[in-house]
């Protein structure tokens, strides 16, 4: 079961990498795939973010710890991926005027 769900989520994973980075590809396509990456993003983030709320719970505060950083970290990232790109492109339709 564990290597169906790997494969499912790295066929998804590499195929809306490899859409949303196409040139030919619709731009209403490549949003919808850099939506699909930012909601896996962050639900991941979320997800280590609540395990460590439960580990705090459970008194484990060296695993909370680790895991709320690294879900803060997961989102942090994600936000600054979506500035970098909203402003690329922001600064490409500058150009072009």
């Amino acid at each position: 079961m564990e290597f169906i769900v790997e494969l499912l989520v790295e066929i998804v994973l590499e195929g809306t990498i490899a859409i949303g980075s196409e040139k030919k590809a619709p731009m209403p396509i490549r949003i919808l795939c850099a939506f699909v990456e930012w909601m896996i993003f962050f639900g991941m983030g979320g997800l280590f973010i609540y395990m460590g709320y439960e580990a705090i719970i459970s008194n484990d505060t060296v695993a909370a710890l680790a895991l709320i950083t690294i879900g803060g970290c997961m989102i942090i990232g994600g936000i600054f991926i979506a500035y970098k790109m909203f402003k690329k492109k922001r600064d490409q339709e500058k150009d072009t005027w």
